[in-house]
């Protein structure tokens, strides 16, 4: 009778690993990009945040002085009480020009990305705020 011994496969074949690899590759040049992507609105993002303190000067002054339109109200009525913060993160600098339109200047970490707010003024008073970016890629949903 003959004796018949079985091989055991120890470890991988190198097509396995080849095709691993292939794998990994693929997946990689699908995530980059996406991930960068995400971190550019997480940067985007930090410019809403330093909106804040103009929007709330434009309507500090708006309300002081009982404006009932901002057509043609002159960017130093609206923007008393507010400093430039300057270079800040991502943000280049924050601008309140005519009409109390507030605009953020990104650096080249957010795309570069701008964005611009403008108010609008209700006939009760209130200030409601419209959104522009350019480019509108890495801006939030609501912000087109």
């Amino acid at each position: 009778m003959r004796n018949i011994t079985k091989t055991v496969q120890s470890g991988f074949s190198l097509i396995e690993l080849m095709i691993v690899i292939a794998i990994i590759g693929v997946l990689a040049s699908i995530a980059v990009p996406s991930y960068n992507t995400y971190v550019i609105k997480a940067r985007v993002s930090e410019m809403f945040a330093l909106s804040t303190s103009a929007k709330a000067a434009v309507m500090e002054n708006i309300a002081t002085n009982a404006l009932t339109s901002l057509s043609g109200v002159l960017a130093d009525t609206l923007s008393t009480g507010f400093t430039n913060p300057g270079t800040i993160g991502n943000v280049a600098g924050v601008a309140i020009g005519d009409s109390g339109i507030v605009t953020l200047t990104g650096l080249a970490a957010t795309g570069p990305t701008n964005i611009t707010f403008i108010p609008s003024l209700s006939t009760s008073g209130l200030v409601s705020w419209s959104c522009e970016s350019s480019p509108s890629t890495y801006a939030p949903a609501t912000c087109p």
